[in-house]
């Protein structure tokens, strides 16, 4: 009995949050919607689920706000987040992900890291003239990612309806690199 007391104890001091606005809370609401969803019926079973997503990205956000990711020196925070987004938008209920995820989600991460440069205090701000160049490139630079998604999508499609467009030779072709999957 000591021992299960011992867990407990453990398992409480582990899962209470230090704070009430911490991403401990949010994961604790996901768990609780999740519960929720698993013993509803299908209407409400959406509802829970969608809230239990939406707790889920702002605890993400939170805890990359605490804990920043980078790789290479290079934050990815933006990203994580701009993914979990598209995720909540675009994703299926197969598991799969359609195009508007991958149009998407590299724009919105622009969008999102680019933020605070226009918010200041809970108001919105232009830049200074100094910052401009740098915002201008890093979010077309995203967007141009965005592009290249797109530009598969549509050789895909293009590909998919018209099968003679295969039987040409793209082997010296600059922008076409045949994938196999």
């Amino acid at each position: 009995m000591n021992l299960v007391s011992t867990l407990i104890g453990l398992l409480q001091r582990s899962l209470t949050p230090k704070r009430l606005w911490s991403w401990h809370t949010c994961l604790l609401v996901v768990l609780l919607f999740w519960l929720f969803a698993a013993l509803t019926a299908p209407p409400r079973q959406m509802i829970f689920a969608g809230l239990a997503f939406i707790f889920f990205i702002v605890g993400v956000g939170i805890f990359i706000t605490e804990n920043p990711v980078s790789l290479f020196g290079v934050s990815l925070n933006n990203w994580i987040l701009s993914i979990c987004l598209c995720l909540f938008v675009f994703g299926g209920a197969n598991g799969q992900l359609n195009q508007w995820f991958w149009v998407s989600f590299p724009s919105l991460a622009a969008a999102i890291a680019l933020a605070p440069e226009f918010v200041r205090l809970g108001r919105f701000t232009v830049p200074d003239s100094s910052k401009r160049q740098r915002i201008i490139i890093f979010f077309l630079s995203h967007v141009l990612v965005s592009c290249w998604f797109q530009f598969h999508f549509k050789i895909d499609n293009w590909i998919e309806r018209n099968p003679n467009l295969m039987q040409g030779d793209f082997s010296r072709s600059g922008f076409v690199i045949e994938v196999d999957y």
